[in-house]
């Protein structure tokens, strides 16, 4: 064990930024490579130790499928890289497998802490590392986020509101008049829809796996028979576009 933990010739992780297209002023995203650095072994053993820890309260959603399972199920709503080094001075390091553990279990202590808390929490509420989607009363909205952003100091929420529909992950949720909740595939407004044409030179396995796992997303994140119907014309007409 000592001699699969121990390093002798690790190398500084690094740093690069990707742009978020989507975003004004086009910000970039760090992202750090933490592999054959001096602690990248020791990192992931830490995670495979704490992992079974997490994700263990009813408030995290493992992927797109258990939300849209969750989120369906709720009644009709009220109106109502540089060549120079860096030192992080907080959080957890950037890019070590041992990271997204130990944010998951602060983020699991935050917001039960924050929903324990609060004098009228939310009805429904879903996290997926970083990323919530919760349904509260219109007049607690304002209220709520302060509270959310006074339980832990350095941990900052931000809200996203929009009308009748609202993203989270790769599923669009969306409102009807009578209140009832539905969902399908989400796109993003940058996206091109753009994936391995059927006449390309690519084994046909591969080709036939595009449209399989699309298909299957379509199915899985799509609760009403019409707009399914929709979303599966559309991978055909993205298969065969030029």
């Amino acid at each position: 064990m000592f001699h699969q933990l121990h390093s002798t010739d690790g190398s500084a992780p690094r740093l690069h930024g990707l742009p978020k297209v989507r975003k004004r002023d086009v910000p970039l995203r760090p992202m750090v490579s933490f592999v054959g650095s001096p602690t990248y072994n020791l990192a992931k053993y830490l995670a495979r130790l704490l992992a079974p820890l997490v994700g263990n309260t009813e408030y995290t959603v493992r992927n797109s499928e258990e939300f849209v399972k969750a989120v369906t199920t709720q009644g009709p709503l009220d109106k109502d890289e540089t060549g120079q080094f860096y030192k992080q001075v907080y959080g957890t390091d950037m890019g070590s497998p041992v990271s997204v553990v130990v944010a998951n279990m602060v983020m699991e202590s935050v917001e039960e802490r924050a929903l324990q808390t609060f004098t009228t929490p939310p009805r429904f509420w879903q996290r997926y590392v970083d990323d919530t989607f919760y349904i509260i009363n219109k007049s607690q909205v304002t209220a709520f986020l302060g509270h959310l952003n006074s339980v832990q100091q350095g941990i900052a929420f931000t809200m996203e509101l929009q009308t009748n529909r609202l993203p989270f992950l790769d599923v669009e949720v969306l409102l009807a008049t009578d209140g009832k909740l539905s969902t399908r595939v989400y796109h993003k407004p940058t996206s091109t829809r753009r994936y391995l044409h059927f006449t390309s030179h690519h084994p046909l396995h591969q080709k036939r796996a595009v449209v399989k796992a699309l298909t299957d997303q379509a199915r899985r994140l799509t609760t009403e028979p019409g707009m399914l119907q929709t979303e599966l014309r559309r991978v055909q007409v993205f298969q065969y576009a030029p």
